[in-house]
């Protein structure tokens, strides 16, 4: 599966990284899982509901997640991309806080 970064995302990253140096490696391994199958039971991957409905979540540590969209790009092989919104998250804050900072829109 194939995963496009946002721009957001990336600054979201960075932020990430900056104030916890520990979780980078573990991010990046999370994402590479992420693109060889999203639904790897350690990664926990779920659909969202309520504000964040139609956009999935997954694990990257007890107080870190991923959140990401899944579409299909091409219906006659199946094949899916990760794209659109994206964002690294603490699920102890509000959504709303949670969307207006992490959060990635997608084109």
């Amino acid at each position: 599966m194939k995963i496009v970064y946002e721009n957001s995302f990336k600054r979201s990253f960075k932020r990430l990284v900056k104030k916890n140096p520990q979780l980078q490696e573990k991010v990046i391994s999370v994402i590479t899982l992420l693109s060889e199958d999203p639904f790897i039971p350690s990664l926990k991957t779920h659909k969202l509901k309520g504000n964040l409905d139609g956009l999935w979540s997954c694990s990257v540590a007890h107080d870190c997640r991923i959140i990401f969209d899944m579409e299909t790009i091409d219906e006659s092989t199946g094949e899916e991309i990760i794209r659109g919104r994206g964002g690294l998250c603490n699920p102890r804050l509000p959504f709303k806080t949670v969307l207006a900072t992490f959060i990635a829109h997608g084109s």
